[in-house]
């Protein structure tokens, strides 16, 4: 089983990420399972949240995703869509990048 709170995923997904216990940052393993498992999947997908994130990353709680693909977003690695019910995510053409460049991932410790 894993933790779930649709009230915190989906306010990171809106960019609302606030250093607590729910956004705790991923380990820099667990942001490499999740972006090989996103391109395991093609790169590109779009559906409900929670089936895409259970289809991405179901050893990982969701606040932890959401803030995975944030970073990913943030670092141009995809492009990324939430209309409060759906994710869409396409990857980018870039290469490498840096995780220790993450805003984000620097903001949650």
């Amino acid at each position: 089983l894993r933790k779930h709170s649709n009230t915190h995923s989906d306010r990171i997904l809106r960019g609302e990420i606030s250093p607590c216990a729910a956004t705790a940052a991923p380990s820099r393993e667990a942001l490499g399972m999740l972006w090989r498992s996103i391109i395991h999947c093609g790169g590109r997908l779009s559906m409900e949240k929670n089936a895409l994130m259970e289809r991405l990353a179901p050893f990982m709680w969701d606040e932890r995703i959401c803030v995975g693909l944030k970073v990913f977003e943030e670092l141009g690695l995809l492009s990324l869509g939430f209309d409060g019910e759906n994710i869409s995510l396409c990857c980018a053409e870039s290469g490498k990048v840096n995780l220790e460049d993450s805003e984000i991932l620097k903001s949650l410790g």
